[in-house]
């Protein structure tokens, strides 16, 4: 790959970067948090490219320029040019192998690839005890949850409505009902049914897991729909004997186009 192609590429990268960052559609690889981090680097690339870019061209008109002088000095010498030779022939011989690079590039900038969703969670999920293994478990239930916040219903991410259902002492999400925003999938762990499901990531999508609980009956949507559902927990469900999956009553399903930060984190 010539200096050229690789300045050309460099460019092209900060460019995507840039885009996908500005565009919002960072948010279906990585954490919101990034943000100034992929700005930055996109910048710096574009930068690179273009000056590197504009140093080769400046290097090659200085050696295009060094080449006709010292051939205007050895006509001079020699009083005559060498017939029968063609100096302004073009080299063919470069492979164009090295702009397959920019095919991956061109695919983000065109179809990027969406968030993971119901398919990417069926496809990781492992079931320790399906249905559950029929035996009484202690309650790990030691603390009260702080009160929940206000709204009507309120609004809870998976994470906090998950651990109120197995933690909570006080039953908070048991005896109020909460909405959470999710996607629909169908049932792995249990047989029948369907879950609720956010997934979360510490760092970016290959680090995603899943945060579900189980609702009994059949979904009244598409796998893979998005819906704030208005819920309340089923109490002492979600112990070693289920994967730690709480059950929970829906009270009420809509459904939303899929969010801007599809991932919690």
């Amino acid at each position: 790959m010539n200096k050229e192609t690789q300045s050309i590429v460099t460019t092209m990268l900060g460019g995507l970067l840039i885009s996908i960052t500005l565009s919002g559609i960072f948010t279906s690889y990585v954490k919101p948090g990034f943000r100034p981090v992929l700005l930055t680097a996109g910048v710096i690339l574009v930068v690179v490219g273009i000056l590197n870019l504009l140093m080769t061209i400046r290097d090659d008109v200085r050696a295009a320029k060094a080449a006709e002088h010292a051939k205007q000095s050895e006509k001079k010498t020699h009083g005559h040019d060498s017939h029968g030779h063609d100096t302004h022939g073009h080299d063919h011989s470069k492979s164009k192998a090295p702009w397959l690079i920019m095919a991956p590039v061109l695919v983000l900038l065109l179809v990027a690839p969406p968030a993971l969703g119901a398919d990417s969670v069926e496809r990781s999920t492992v079931c320790l005890n399906n249905g559950g293994d029929g035996l009484v478990h202690p309650s790990r239930r030691t603390d009260p949850s702080p009160p929940l916040p206000d709204g009507s219903p309120p609004q809870l991410t998976m994470a906090d409505f998950i651990s109120r259902a197995l933690y909570d002492s006080s039953y908070s999400v048991v005896d109020e009902d909460v909405r959470v925003t999710v996607f629909v999938v169908p049932s792995s762990c249990k047989e029948g049914g369907y879950d609720l499901v956010r997934l979360r990531i510490s760092c970016c999508a290959a680090d995603a897991f899943a945060q579900r609980v189980h609702v009994d009956g059949d979904s009244p949507v598409p796998a893979n729909t998005w819906v704030n559902a208005t819920v309340r927990a089923v109490k002492d469900t979600g112990d070693e004997g289920n994967n730690y999956i709480p059950s929970a009553t829906v009270v009420a399903l809509e459904t939303i186009p899929a969010p801007d930060e599809p991932y919690e984190s």
